[in-house]
């Protein structure tokens, strides 16, 4: 009786043992694998995603900004910025500060008295608007389907339409100031292209009457400090170089005598005096700027990566300006100054919304790894450090404030050993465009900044870096390149300023830096350039089209042994097709390696980052493709899908991938968090 049952025992203990071999089969990680990996949280910030796009004042200490879903009020400070369920593109603030009137769309627009009370639904596409009192307000707009221009007038009690002409049907209106209510100036013209005069539409009380100024032009915006004092501004037919002034005096309307010298783009004006106005410029491929007049002469201030949507000046010695910065909403204020010294531009203070990422990752054949990056804190920049041990990850300490730099950002790093690391970024405030070009070392538990001998590089991007041990490291910024020698940093000229790819260090005497379709070797002395065009098939535009080449960061496992990944795409009216290239560097001359051949071309992310474990192990991201040391194959990618991967490092048969991911994936203003994830090669 008890053998049956014996054997009965021993058939469902094999059965269970084997059922739970295979799940475990099943559950292991093989190859063309993702591994799920969670980073350490990174606090929720306290800033305002978006941009403001126009602000208007009553007073000096009583101003009013708003954008698409934001409102913010100036009373000194730049308060709380609120996020009402409106697309606001214009406002206009009442002298005697009992509130301002802005417009809710422009198709359709909402008048609506601030914070959130809707006065009057149009049935016009509103372009601005403006007050000068509880008793008269007026509106510049289109007719639905931009079928004429028309002004909205509002005497206190009821809003009246008006039909007004123009030159041609597409001309259009831009902007609006009134004094009085027997005063007002819209102005505007053919915005694009730049092919009739520009127009100023005025209101005496009674009537508007339109002029035409120059054969071709577009006057932006326009600023009365009284009914005998406005400027009006914008761009002739060269919309880049070509800056177009009118000044009214009382009786005519004549060009301006006094504007700023050179060749610009006037977008906005505000002249709170006969004898003192401000101005946003852009000036091509400098930037923008501000500019302040006082009657006699013109200070300009650069605004670096500040992207300024509108000024307004309720006095002579006080503007704001307002837009964003890196998709953060932003007001900067100039108070009793010199005329060039503008405050730097002030987080909006909000709820809580991440805004952080990871740049880049290093990892140790043992799997150990450390990633770094930026977060935005609602006040400043800093940097962002975490440590993988092969189970979790954990924050390392801020390096901003062991090395005395508050405002930090980093964007690379490499590791040596579990207690060594070096990493490089830049540092100084998020708005600024070029910054100073910072170098850090972890040992000891703790973050240094090394010297550097010669004058620090600045940079307006990430800077490269690579090391081999702890005793060489070699870091790009631009056209400058740096070396450790294990105790200070050395600057040495790179031959250009690579686009795009990366660096990566087989030897002390061996380094790839890759930039368009030309990678640069360091043998220790110097750095010679080689052309891979003919390696990965460029060839010569299509007419009416465009060659777009992309080369991936190098990977070097060893100093004979670094590989890239390229892409070249041929775009005409015809046909999209693309070819994918393998290329290999053996110490001597690069090669190809392994190529897909010519095929019309799928919408599909181009691989950027690259790591090799060796030289038959290697992945290749955005878009996942694995190489064996033969063949690169396409993989499946990494999730989450809106995921943006920055950083790639590869160990043994493992990768792992860090970057950023938005909170809600179709919408950016929803915030960005630090994401990473592991492969199995």
């Amino acid at each position: 009786m008890r053998r049956p049952t014996l054997r009965r025992g021993r058939a469902v203990a094999i059965t269970t043992l084997l059922t739970l071999v295979a799940a475990a089969a099943a559950c292991a990680p093989g190859p063309d694998s993702w591994l799920p990996t969670t980073p350490a949280p990174v606090p929720d910030a306290t800033y305002q995603l978006g941009e403001l796009a126009e602000v208007d004042c009553g007073s000096v200490t009583a101003c009013t900004a708003v954008g698409a879903e934001l409102v913010a009020d100036y009373d000194g400070t730049w308060g709380a910025a609120a996020t009402p369920a409106r697309r606001f593109i214009s406002v206009s603030c009442l002298p005697d500060g009992s509130g301002c009137l802005g417009l809710d769309g422009d198709f359709r627009s909402k008048i609506v008295r601030l914070p959130d009370t809707t006065v009057y639904q149009t049935d016009i596409q509103a372009t601005a608007i403006s007050c000068t009192g509880p008793d008269f307000c007026a509106v510049i707009g289109y007719e639905q389907g931009r079928n004429g221009v028309v002004a909205l007038m509002y005497d206190g009690a009821t809003w009246t339409k008006t039909a007004l002409s123009r030159p041609n049907p597409e001309a259009g209106p831009s902007a609006i100031d009134c004094v009085t209510s027997t005063f007002c100036v819209a102005v505007g013209g053919n915005v694009f292209p730049v092919t009739g005069p520009a127009v100023i539409w005025q209101w005496d009380g009674t009537a508007w009457t339109m002029t035409t100024h120059g054969t071709n032009g577009y006057l932006s915006d326009v600023s009365c400090a009284s009914a005998s004092t406005c400027v009006a501004g914008g761009y002739g037919a060269d919309r880049l170089r070509d800056p177009l002034f009118r000044r009214w005096d009382g009786t005519t309307w004549s060009p301006w005598t006094a504007p700023p010298a050179g060749a610009y783009t006037v977008s906005k004006i505000s002249c709170p005096t006969g004898s003192s106005c401000a101005l946003l410029l852009w000036r091509h491929e400098v930037g923008e700027h501000t500019a302040r007049w006082d009657g006699s002469t013109w200070s300009e201030t650069r605004l670096d990566s500040f992207h300024a949507r509108d000024i307004a000046c309720p006095a002579a010695d006080a503007c704001h300006v307002v837009g964003s910065v890196n998709r953060l909403a932003k007001a900067v204020s100039y108070l009793e100054g010199d005329g060039a010294s503008w405050g730097p531009p002030g987080f909006l203070p909000v709820a809580g919304r991440p805004m952080a990422s990871f740049s880049d990752v290093s990892c140790l054949a043992d799997g150990a790894c450390v990633a770094v990056g930026g977060q935005t804190d609602g006040t400043a920049t800093r940097a962002l450090a975490q440590r993988w041990d092969g189970t979790r990850w954990t924050p390392l300490p801020d390096p901003g404030p062991q090395v005395g730099r508050p405002e930090l950002t980093l964007s690379s790093v490499a590791c040596a050993s579990a207690t060594w690391c070096m990493a490089t970024g830049y540092a100084g405030p998020d708005h600024v465009r070029t910054r100073p070009v910072v170098l850090l070392r972890w040992q000891d538990g703790r973050w240094h900044e090394d010297p550097l001998t010669g004058d620090r590089p600045s940079t307006t991007g990430d800077v490269r870096l690579a090391c081999v041990g702890t005793g060489f490291c070699m870091a790009v910024a631009g056209s400058d390149a740096l070396r450790w020698d294990g105790t200070a940093w050395h600057p040495s000229d790179f031959p250009v300023e690579p686009t795009g790819g990366g660096l990566a260090c087989g030897s002390a005497t061996s380094c790839i830096v890759t930039g368009g379709d030309t990678a640069y070797h360091w043998n220790g002395v110097a750095w010679q350039a080689t052309s891979l065009a003919d390696l990965i098939g460029v060839t010569d535009p299509p007419v009416g089209g465009f060659v777009s080449t992309d080369v991936s960061e190098p990977s070097c496992p060893a100093a004979d042994a670094c590989i890239v990944f390229a892409t070249v795409s041929v775009f005409d009216d015809s046909s999209l097709p693309l070819v994918h290239t393998g290329l290999r560097w053996d110490g001597t001359a690069w090669s190809a390696v392994w190529s897909d051949g010519w095929h019309p071309y799928r919408s599909e992310p181009v691989p950027s980052d690259l790591s090799c474990a060796s030289a038959d192990r290697c992945l290749a991201m955005d878009g996942t493709w694995s190489f064996d040391g033969t063949t690169w194959e396409r993989r499946r990618p990494a999730a989450p899908p809106g995921a943006v991967w920055t950083g790639l490092s590869c160990y043994g048969r493992r990768c792992m991938a860090v970057g950023g991911n938005r909170v809600v994936a179709d919408d950016p203003a929803a915030g960005t968090t630090p994401v990473v994830s592991r492969y199995a090669l």
